[in-house]
């Protein structure tokens, strides 16, 4: 995998930070469910773009500004 300082990422570099097989990947890309910038014919992902699609993949828990907002409402 490329060094967590490099910007841009491949479709194995993706599959090997989210654990997953690069089938996967080429699906999320097939179904535009996941941020890809596509240069010709390379597909390549923003690192940052990425941490805020893993970030809003997240299912079940409240982050700690929600809850403090939540518990004021109550």
């Amino acid at each position: 995998m490329k060094s967590e300082t490099q910007k841009l990422w491949t479709i194995e570099d993706v599959a090997e930070f989210c654990q997953v097989k690069v089938s996967v990947v080429k699906y999320w890309i097939y179904t535009k469910s996941i941020p890809y910038i596509k240069i010709g014919k390379q597909i390549l992902f923003d690192k940052g773009d990425l941490e805020e699609w893993i970030e809003k993949q997240k299912r079940g828990a409240i982050s700690l500004d929600s809850a403090k907002q939540l518990k004021e409402v109550m």
